[in-house]
This record gives structure tokens, C-alpha cells and sequence, in this order.
């Protein structure tokens, strides 16, 4: 399961932004959307990766779900879908930011500020935070 996330959602985000051409930006982004497809999938009959338990797969996929929601589907470019369109996925997710260990250790502001502005200060509007998406949805 770790390895599906790396290399089929985590390599995929840090090596799209170095395309250069459009086939190569197609090929990862459908092994991005494919490889959260089957999580969907997966989801479907279970609560967490690997059955009724949270593992360090959970921890994994839950820190990419959350950055792919706040930053990825807007700065990668991964937009063929949003989290809340896998059904399954967005359940998870949000059962998965439910629990303390989870929610006490994730913080919207800071991801979106570390990704989109990273040390320096705000000088052009490609590091100016967006005001979306909004995280409310994440307790609904």
C-alpha cells in the first residue's frame, strides 16, 4: 500500500511541475486520478487502507488527500476531479480528519502557506494564498 502512494501519488506530484509537453503531463496525471480511483474502490468496503485499523498507510495517503484538496488540484494542475467526487475517498478522508491524532496536527493555513509561498514573503500574485477551498466541508 506505501508503495502505491509513492510512487503513484506522491512521485506523480513531485515530478509533474518538470513536464514538458502534454503527454507527459496526461500520462501522470491519469496515474494520479487512477491510483485514487482504486483507493476509492478499496474504501468502499472498508474504514482504512488495510481494514478496521489505522497504519502508517493511512497517516501516508490522509497528508496527500488533505495537500491534494488544499494546493495540488490547483498548483499540479491535478484538476480532473476534486477529493469530494470519489466518494468513498472524501469519506475516509474526512473520518480519517475526525480523529484528534489527525485533526490536532493538521493545519489548512500552514499547508497552503508552506506549498504555495514556502520562505518568502508574499512580492507577486503567484504567491498570494488563495481564500479557497473552503475547509469547512472537512467537518460537514
Amino acid at each position: 500500500m506505501i508503495k502505491k502512494i509513492i510512487d503513484n501519488l506522491s512521485n506523480v506530484i513531485n515530478t509533474i511541475g518538470d513536464v514538458t509537453s502534454q503527454s507527459e503531463y496526461d500520462k501522470l496525471s491519469t496515474q494520479f486520478f487512477d491510483q485514487l480511483s482504486e483507493f476509492d474502490t478499496l474504501l468502499a468496503h472498508r474504514d482504512f487502507l488495510l481494514g478496521d485499523s489505522v497504519t502508517i498507510s493511512d497517516l501516508l495517503l490522509f497528508a496527500r488527500l488533505i495537500r491534494f484538496d488544499l494546493v495540488f488540484y490547483f498548483q499540479n494542475k491535478l484538476n480532473q476531479q476534486r477529493l469530494e467526487d470519489f466518494p468513498n475517498l472524501w469519506r475516509y478522508a474526512k473520518q480519517c480528519y475526525a480523529l484528534p491524532a489527525f485533526k490536532n496536527n493538521t493545519d489548512f493555513t500552514a499547508i497552503k502557506q508552506h506549498f504555495i509561498q514556502g520562505s518568502i514573503d508574499v512580492h507577486d500574485f503567484a504567491h498570494v494564498l488563495p481564500a479557497g477551498p473552503d475547509t469547512r466541508k472537512w467537518t460537514e
